[in-house]
């Protein structure tokens, strides 16, 4: 029975619908954030193309490409971009699309929090864990985000359940094996629950290692996760290194893949010293003190009592705590602890409030009150408002500039609408045959009753890869939109003449100087000639503007 009374269960629905309202209010309103981008273009088609020359994928490589490159790809295991794909093959593409996985990941990993909260303690203190996993900014903010760490705290949280049964009945090792493997086959930082679980049944449960089935449910986790280490195998036959996290911690050189020196720079001991910074920017003051009074209570309770449930969540704090040593600790690894942090701190307030009466009782009532009003009051202004307010780290948290606002989702809107109705009347050409191949499939599938329609889309070389891989390297390979960079059209412009464009709807993107800019292209004149001619025709470009009315892109309609 999941809830011992209709009291407690319409509890946990409030506090659930709170945390749905957290997480789907004006979802699709901030823009993609980095990685969101990344594996939401490839997701769209399940292909392990990110559009960089910085880090180039097995697709740049081979020609033919070899069908084992389809087991995994260059960055990650498949398990999250498979589960995206199904989304956007069910639902369309769109930023809330996009995201709906991860908020409903979000949510359920709400719900498992709490029976596995009443598992480990109480009911007492699973409403408590439930009611902070769903106000808690770290938690709010990695739900809202198409970041594979929600999708990656579910999983987890399922392995930890199963655990937990297999504890009462040894026929669950077989679930909890096969969600070990889904775990792995999602993100290779799950890889620290197995040896957490190990070490717990090592010390409590050491029988069970007499056990077949621990061995055969470890053999079945191995065979789920097996396409990934297939991958591996032969792309270091082909390429002479692993996949890129696998090539990183091992500090492979890499030609093809540049971006490997921000994932190895630092060590073991900056690494160290930055997590006490990382946690002060991902928790309020109020959970990080109480995170840190609650891992000493539950300490205490176990070398006193010997209790096994605050072993257990202590074990997995100082195990991802040793991983983030191993690798950066940025928010977004961060919110892997955010679960045995809720649990933790709903553990210390319950068995503190069970042991005090009176006035004392009511003071503390309050104080908790407090804490969690402060708590909501925080996520709100981090990851709802368009500005927060106040002072960062003390009123909102430093992951706030991480959904920063450059109207990208408002013209993304805008371009859906210009080709609307409208299907592209020319195929694209991207110089690899795959793709060419890809995007000629894809085009040959689109809706007949669209008119066909010359569109060209021209975007400045200087904008962000951000931007122009969702706006237009997306529409380039999925619709096939013609798009290219200003300072290619230029150069055919001037070459070939306006002849070349004739009958094309040409749009020209650029921005203000409030839009996300590559660093390393601060000036590209042929950007801003082409602007130039534009202007001394007299077209006047349509403004995108941000949340808080900020101009933040130009686009020019124009035709020969």
């Amino acid at each position: 029975m999941i809830f011992s009374s209709p009291k407690t269960r319409t509890i946990f629905i409030v506090i659930f619908l709170v945390a749905t309202i957290l997480r789907l209010w004006s979802l699709s309103s901030a823009d993609m954030f980095n990685d969101e981008v990344y594996y939401g273009l490839r997701s769209i088609g399940y292909i392990d193309y990110v559009g960089l020359t910085t880090q180039t994928t097995p697709i740049d490589w081979f020609d033919p490409l070899p069908k084992w490159t389809r087991l995994s790809f260059h960055d990650h295991p498949p398990l999250v971009f498979f589960i995206q794909h199904i989304f956007f093959s069910l639902f369309g593409v769109s930023v809330f699309v996009t995201r709906l996985p991860f908020v409903l990941a979000g949510l359920i990993s709400i719900f498992l929090i709490f029976i596995i909260s009443k598992k480990l303690f109480d009911e007492r203190t699973a409403l408590v864990a439930s009611a902070l996993a769903a106000i808690l900014s770290l938690s709010v903010w990695v739900s809202r985000l198409a970041l594979m760490e929600s999708m990656v705290i579910m999983l987890i949280l399922i392995a930890w359940y199963l655990f937990l049964k297999v504890l009462e009945d040894k026929k669950y090792f077989y679930y909890w094996g096969a969600v070990i493997g889904l775990c792995f086959l999602a993100k290779y930082t799950t890889f620290p629950i197995l040896i957490v679980f190990l070490i717990y049944l090592a010390v409590y449960k050491r029988q069970v290692f007499k056990n077949y089935r621990i061995y055969l449910s470890l053999l079945l986790a191995l065979v789920i996760f097996s396409p990934v280490l297939i991958y591996n195998i032969l792309l270091f036959q082909n390429t002479g290194h692993f996949d890129l996290q696998i090539a990183a911690f091992l500090n492979q050189d890499v030609p093809e893949w540049q971006t490997l020196t921000d994932k190895i720079s630092g060590g073991p001991i900056d690494n160290f010293l930055a997590i006490g910074p990382g946690l002060l920017g991902a928790f309020s003051p109020a959970s990080l003190t109480l995170l840190i009074l609650a891992v000493f209570f539950s300490l205490v309770k176990w070398l006193k009592r010997k209790e096994s449930s605050p072993f257990l969540l202590v074990l997995f704090l100082a195990f991802y705590f040793l991983l983030f040593i191993a690798i950066k600790s940025p928010p977004r690894f961060i919110t892997l602890i955010f679960p045995f942090v809720v649990i933790l701190i709903a553990y210390c307030l319950t068995a503190v409030w069970n042991n005090t009466d009176g006035v004392k009782n009511i003071f503390l009532g309050i104080g908790i009150a407090l804490f969690f009003i402060y708590e909501l009051f925080f996520s709100i202004n981090t990851n709802l408002t368009i500005i927060s307010y106040g002072l960062p780290n003390i009123t909102f948290s430093m992951v706030r500039p991480f959904s920063s606002d450059f109207a990208v989702s408002k013209l993304d809107k805008y371009l859906t609408d210009e080709l609307s109705g409208t299907t592209s009347a020319v195929i694209p050409q991207s110089g690899n045959n795959f793709l060419d191949e890809f995007i000629a499939n894809r085009a040959n599938k689109v809706d007949l009753s669209k008119t066909p329609a010359y569109t060209l889309f021209v975007y400045d070389t200087r904008l962000s890869e951000i931007v122009t891989l969702w706006l237009f390297e997306r529409r380039f390979i999925y619709d096939a939109i013609p798009t290219t960079y200003s300072d290619d059209f230029m150069k055919l412009l001037d070459a070939k003449g306006q002849n070349t464009f004739n009958n094309y709807n040409i749009y020209y993107i650029t921005g203000t100087t409030f839009a996300q800019w590559r660093q390393a292209y601060a000036v590209k004149t042929q950007s801003i000639e082409l602007e130039n001619r534009l202007i001394s025709q007299g077209l006047e470009p349509d403004i995108i503007y941000n949340n808080s009315n900020v101009p933040i892109f130009k686009v020019y309609k124009f035709s020969f």
